[in-house]
């Protein structure tokens, strides 16, 4: 007699049961190649995982992969409320272990849900790791889930870039909300060599069938490993393309068109004067920011270049960069290879369209599929993007045809809406 199917919620695939209407457990199940997937940060503190983390998840909810971290240190401080010093994290305090151990196996639980009963693709657990330990029960975690695991490990030994992590993300945590300035660097510091003193990396040879990718001195070196997937092939590509160095992005549409005027969408017609007036505002704007070897990219569409041309510098044409021609998510999957190329980029300005605009805005500021199509991305409006620590400072610029200087809030004196 045949056996039962059941219907996985999560891999989408019929498969057998031994009993009618019972399901296998999870670790019986085949990791198939759209299997869920759990990525595990390792690493000392200010080595980036944070920021690593919710960058990679951002890129994944973009082209679609449902992702959302689960970050340990959230839970450690729900649980103990109030941080006091260092000494939390020494490996002789056997209370504190116990309560971290507690605290990762809560975001652990709280992964698996996300995965098995919201639909969620991948979970990104950021923690330390630092310890083979704690990677075995993540691996013993994954296993009984029926789970891939991806370890992305964060090494750096360059002191300026740890001083600056310190200084710009790890200062204004929560836990040294009541600290000043030098006592909460000192105890950091100290918190670093805590870790130190247990901390064993990822080792080529003893951990040679995991996954892993190794991101040494944030991207002056990579080490892959046993890259298994599609998902996994393009994390690894996605972060190979990003750094942390400050940067503007400058976005915006091209100039007032005759089509604007008309009422007509797609064409490849040219500007209007008041298009032509907006591409000199925005040449004067430009000159204004005065931002370092700024690179200029446009679509190939007339509108665009003409509007790029006003500014007197070179430009590169993108084809990706070209109006809508079908859905939204087409759209996202057209951009990917600009935004892997955005990521290498220090300062950028893109002169492109409104749909296209939309996606871009909606990778950077982490809108959703739902949000995107209704981003507001007018005429003759500037959106300068400065990444942070953890997401992106939006700054909206109305460009008048006669005007470029801007007031505090950000936004111009202009008086013609488009």
């Amino acid at each position: 007699m045949p056996r039962d199917l059941f219907q996985s919620p999560v891999q989408k695939t019929w498969l057998p049961s031994d009993l009618p209407g019972v399901a296998p457990p999870r670790s019986c199940l085949p990791l198939l190649a759209n299997s869920p997937m759990l990525i595990a940060m390792v690493g000392l503190p200010a080595r980036g995982k944070t920021y690593i983390a919710k960058k990679l998840t951002r890129y994944l909810n973009w082209v679609g992969v449902a992702t959302r971290v689960f970050n340990v240190g959230e839970y450690r401080r729900e649980a103990v409320r109030c941080y006091k010093s260092h000494e939390f994290f020494e490996q002789k305090n056997e209370e504190a272990m116990q309560i971290r151990r507690q605290c990762a196996q809560a975001a652990l639980r709280d992964a698996r849900r996300y995965i098995d009963e919201q639909q969620g693709h991948v979970a990104v657990f950021d923690a330390t790791n630092t310890t083979r330990e704690r990677r075995d029960m993540i691996i013993n975690f994954c296993h009984d889930c029926g789970y891939k695991l991806l370890f992305v490990e964060s090494l750096c030994d360059d002191p300026d870039v740890i001083a600056s992590n310190i200084a710009e993300v790890k200062l204004s945590s929560p836990d040294y909300k009541d600290f000043d300035l030098e006592t909460a660097r000192d105890d950091f510091i100290k918190r670093i060599e805590c870790y130190k003193t247990a901390y064993q990396p990822i080792d080529d040879e003893v951990d040679s069938e995991l996954s892993y990718i190794k991101i040494i001195n944030v991207g002056q070196r990579f080490l892959v490993n046993r890259v298994r997937d599609h998902v996994q092939s393009r994390i690894a590509y996605y972060l190979m393309n990003i750094h942390v160095q400050p940067r503007s992005i400058l976005l915006c549409r091209h100039g007032e068109s005759d089509s604007n005027v008309q009422g007509r969408i797609g064409g490849d017609q040219g500007l209007t004067a008041h298009g032509r007036q907006f591409a000199g505002a925005l040449c004067r704007y430009v000159e204004e920011q005065n931002p370092l070897a700024l690179r200029v990219w446009t679509s190939q569409l007339r509108r665009a270049i003409q509007t790029a041309e006003a500014l007197a510098l070179p430009y590169e044409q993108w084809k990706p960069l070209n109006e809508l021609d079908a859905s939204y998510q087409d759209l996202v999957q057209r951009l990917e290879p600009v935004i892997m190329e955005l990521e290498r980029q220090e300062n950028v300005l893109v002169v492109c369209h409104q749909a296209v605009l939309r996606c871009l805005l909606a990778y950077f500021l982490d809108k959703g599929a739902d949000e995107l199509p209704y981003l507001k991305c007018p005429l003759h409006t500037v959106f300068k993007l400065t990444p942070a620590a953890y997401g992106c400072k939006l700054e909206s610029v109305h460009l008048d045809a006669d005007r470029t200087s801007t007031n505090g809030d950000g936004h111009s004196s202009a008086t013609r809406e488009p």
